[in-house]
């Protein structure tokens, strides 16, 4: 594979990982026909892969607290207001981070330069 071709593939992992759900999915379709081709595309699926879940794993929180507040709600309707407004103002936040993080490893990917996601393990081989 040119080199050309491992960047847009290797950026497209970390591009459309910022989608809910078919961010994974791409990668991991990226990953599976493209495993036998590139190293240094396999790294990038595998590592958009790990960080994605790291992105449902904080939607899961949210979505467990979500109905903790409704249930506060029937108690304290102003504390629930505020439980509910403070929840979906974290997950923005995390999120809008997650977004940042995402298209900042898709420029320097498509760049040519190294990239790795900064919660994953560091001791990965890029496959360069």
């Amino acid at each position: 594979m040119r080199e050309n071709q491992e960047r847009f593939y290797a950026g497209a992992c970390h591009f459309f990982n910022w989608i809910p759900i078919w961010g994974i999915l791409f990668a991991g379709a990226i990953w599976f026909f493209k495993r036998e081709e590139s190293r240094k595309v396999i790294f990038h699926a595998r590592q958009a892969m790990r960080f994605h879940t790291l992105l449902m794993a904080i939607l899961f929180v949210w979505c467990l607290i979500n109905p903790i507040g409704k249930i506060v709600a029937e108690i304290s309707p102003n504390f629930s207001r505020a439980f509910l407004w403070l929840n979906n103002r974290i997950f923005f936040s995390l999120y809008l981070v997650y977004l940042i993080v995402c298209l900042y490893g898709f420029t320097r990917t498509t760049a040519g330069y190294v990239f790795r996601y900064p919660v994953i393990n560091r001791s990965q081989n890029d496959g360069s």
